[in-house]
């Protein structure tokens, strides 16, 4: 997965997302959501207290369905909210979307780590992204600060498990619980 640390958790890839919005709470209260994210991260992103901004994700007209966030918008949309005395924290993606479409995760950590903001990725569908060489690498190695996998769906488990997986890179998602390893 190329994590710098995982925790296994139980409920499913939605309590990955509500655990994301808590932690980055600890990075500011602005967050920048794709429009066709999950609803627990929502539920997260009320119980920390976060101030959101939404941005849509491709559309691919020829059959209705939304895609990912491209690099491009990405930073349009970052720099916007620069503009109106907004700065954005974090930046909420989800890679593959529900349809199966993988965004351009290094170019969307470039984009949103150059603008100062954290990246987090629900890769639920994607828990099985980066073990064979022609699969989509993993989003942890890709850039992405914070990734949710969800084991039920495509990686195998009993009943609704889920990761959270604290990516490798130098940003500073500085949350001493995150962050260190456990006290003994």
């Amino acid at each position: 997965m190329g994590a710098r640390r995982s925790w296994f958790l139980t409920n499913g890839a939605s309590q990955a997302n509500r655990t994301a919005a808590i932690a980055v709470r600890g990075l500011g209260e602005r967050v920048l959501i794709q429009r066709s994210s999950h609803s627990s991260f929502t539920d997260g992103m009320l119980l920390a207290g976060l101030v959101p901004a939404f941005i849509a994700p491709s559309i691919d007209e020829r059959h209705g369905i939304a895609h990912g966030l491209t690099p491009a918008v990405l930073d349009e949309k970052l720099a916007d909210e620069a503009r109106a005395g907004r700065a954005v924290s974090s930046v909420y993606a989800v890679s593959p979307s529900y349809f199966g479409s993988v965004a351009d995760v290094a170019g969307l950590a470039e984009v949103a780590h150059a603008h100062g903001a954290a990246l987090i990725v629900d890769g639920a569908w994607g828990a099985h992204f980066g073990f064979h060489p022609e699969l989509p690498e993993s989003p942890a190695r890709l850039g992405a600060d914070l990734v949710v996998s969800s084991t039920h769906k495509l990686a195998g488990s009993l009943t609704q498990s889920a990761m959270l997986h604290l990516g490798r890179g130098s940003w500073p998602i500085a949350l001493s619980l995150w962050s260190r390893e456990p006290t003994r």
